[in-house]
């Protein structure tokens, strides 16, 4: 089964724990600024260091599910936080920016890099019931998991250009 670390549990993240644990395992969950929900307070940690770091390492891909203002911190804490081992693959969910911004991952990791947004605004009261598009933009070879994961969120998927990414994003 494919393994999954989220960081970050607003609005996207919690979101895609919910729909996520059914078809993927999930490693854990970290979020410093949330209360976790009962049905993830045994995989929900609020200190990086107290995050056992095989966790992180062994997943198959990590998604950072952070607002887009706190991307570059989520990046220095797995930096500063982690072995220099290999990481298979980072996502991050922000429609503003391309998966270039996750390039001191690909350095420091090596891991392959992708930008998974979805095609609506989760206003964190309810998730949405309705079909509904995420954007795929990064290395091809993740794409097949985008498309499982969007399968597990009951979503399409888009296949989107760096160039197209801002456009898509802006249009909706």
């Amino acid at each position: 089964m494919t393994s999954i670390f989220l960081f970050g549990y607003g609005n996207v993240g919690t979101y895609l724990a919910e729909k996520l644990k059914k078809s993927f395992k999930i490693n854990g969950i970290y979020d410093p600024n949330k209360k976790p929900s009962d049905a993830v307070k045994d995989i929900y940690y609020t200190d990086l260091e107290s995050v056992p770091v095989n966790l992180i390492v062994n997943a198959d891909i990590i998604i950072i599910a952070v607002n887009d203002d706190a991307i570059d911190s989520a990046i220095e804490d797995l930096i500063h936080s982690m072995p220099a081992v290999a990481l298979k693959a980072v996502m991050h969910t922000s429609g503003n920016f391309s998966a270039d911004m996750l390039e001191p991952l690909n350095a420091h990791f090596g891991a392959k890099m992708a930008s998974f947004h979805p095609y609506m605004t989760f206003n964190g009261t309810t998730f949405p019931e309705d079909f509904f598009y995420w954007g795929f933009e990064g290395n091809s070879h993740l794409f097949p998991l985008a498309e499982r994961i969007a399968e597990a969120c009951v979503s399409g998927i888009i296949r989107l250009t760096k160039e197209q990414k801002i456009l898509y994003h802006i249009s909706g």
